[in-house]
């Protein structure tokens, strides 16, 4: 897993990042970590400042994870980086849970129909 951030208009110090790492690198090293994938993906983070309708001013955090096959992505408006990620962790949560539960039947479908053509051809 790496993160790449990109950081516009706002400050970062590393315990933000620290922060993120725990809660989204978690997510992914929890829910994802029977994948043979899971050291390769890339997860983006973008923070940036911005005066959302006139509200004065606010945090846009994205967050995209790639994952064979998929883009897992997530974005909230907060009033500080770690409220948009505790956010963005309930969200991403449900959709790996989606991904992986999709993933394993598909798999499970797939083992149901060799071991039906292999139990054909031993009938023979």
């Amino acid at each position: 897993m790496n993160l790449n951030y990109k950081i516009k208009n706002e400050e970062v110090d590393e315990e933000i990042k620290k922060y993120v790492q725990e809660k989204i690198g978690g997510l992914v090293d929890q829910y994802l970590e029977k994948l043979d994938e899971k050291i390769n993906i890339p997860i983006e983070v973008e923070i940036k400042k911005e005066t959302h309708h006139r509200k004065g001013n606010v945090i846009y955090t994205e967050v995209n994870i790639k994952v064979p096959g998929k883009i897992l992505r997530a974005s909230t408006y907060a009033l500080t980086v770690q409220a948009g990620i505790d956010e963005i962790e309930d969200d991403l949560k449900r959709q790996i849970k989606k991904y992986k539960e999709k993933k394993e039947s598909k798999l499970r479908k797939d083992w149901l129909k060799l071991k039906s053509f292999l139990q054909g051809e031993k009938r023979e």
